[in-house]
Parts: structure tokens; sequence; C-alpha cells
């Protein structure tokens, strides 16, 4: 007669569970505008600590400044977002009111680099 061998192993018989609790994402919250400054529309978050089931959480504020502008003797308008291949800042949108001239090099593909104020002192 034969028999089956088995290994000696010991056996566990302790369970773990557990929930995790996950950010879902809801809607995302625009604002638009042409006529003020930018402001950040209110996103109605409650902020308890720590975190409770049910709680809105706000994720990382996403901006972005772009201006229209028109070439002189042209009707043509065009939009740009980056000054000197860098996304444009609010420091430097704020300057930029509308309906202001200001003078502005482009490289040879079309790249705003630099704006200039009418008394020739640069965009920071």
């Amino acid at each position: 007669m034969r028999r089956q061998k088995y290994r000696e192993e010991p056996v566990y018989d302790e369970k773990v569970t557990y929930d995790v609790l996950d950010w879902e994402v809801i809607d995302k919250v625009t604002a638009t505008g042409t006529n003020s400054l930018p402001v950040w529309p209110d996103s109605k978050v409650n902020t308890q600590n720590p975190p409770q089931l049910g709680d809105i959480k706000e994720h990382k504020r996403k901006e972005k400044f772009w201006i229209n502008a028109v070439m002189a003797g042209e009707t043509d308008e065009f939009e740009f977002s980056k000054l000197n291949s860098k996304l444009m800042t609010y420091e430097q949108f704020v300057k930029l009111k509308p309906g202001a001239q200001w003078n502005a090099v482009f490289s040879g593909l079309g790249t705003l680099l630099i704006i200039n104020d009418p008394d020739g002192k640069p965009l920071q």
C-alpha cells in the first residue's frame, strides 16, 4: 500500500481585512471672464482633519493665462500663453491691460520672446 507524503508546513489562520478610502473626481470648477482680474472660483470644500467619509477635497489648483494680440495695421488676432517659451504668470498677465499698446519681439518661428512697454521696459 502506498501513502502520499505531505510537507510539514505551519498553517496560519489569521486574516486581515481593511477598507481603503479613495478620492473620486466629482467635477471641475471653472471660472471665466473678460472684464475683471482673475479670481479662483469657490470650490465649496469641507476641510476636516482627519478627512471623513463624504468630505470633498480640493485638488491642486491649475491656472493658465493668455492674451489675444493684434499687430499694428493688421486685423488678425493671435493668442499667446507663453512668453519666451515659459507659461505667462499672473503678475505678467495683470500688467497687460486690455487695449494697451506694447512692443513685442518674436522669433523667426513666431514664438513671443519679449514684450516691451511703450517706454521700452521689458515685461518681467
